[in-house]
């Protein structure tokens, strides 16, 4: 299986809420920041099956997360640029 690290860039005050939607009735996934810049915050949300979950990204720098259910997880990026 091949996996490619999602990177999304957003934009503080215009686009930076993110959000994840679980459509998967099968696990709870959990959804994990690994590195945040300084300051900003920190998330881990579990998610079970119709569940949405945001996070509103104020601080500009790249903060990384992981996806998954355990113990397989998937990483991905997204980059804050300042307003």
């Amino acid at each position: 299986m091949r996996y490619q690290v999602p990177t999304l860039t957003v934009v503080i005050g215009i686009n930076n809420t993110i959000g994840w939607d679980d459509q998967d009735t099968s696990v709870v996934h959990v959804v994990s920041s690994q590195s945040v810049p300084p300051q900003s915050i920190q998330w881990d949300f579990n998610m079970t099956a119709g569940n949405s979950y945001c996070v509103t990204l104020p601080v500009a720098g790249t903060y990384s997360y992981e996806i998954g259910f355990s113990p397989t997880t998937f990483p991905g990026i997204v980059d804050v640029k300042a307003a």
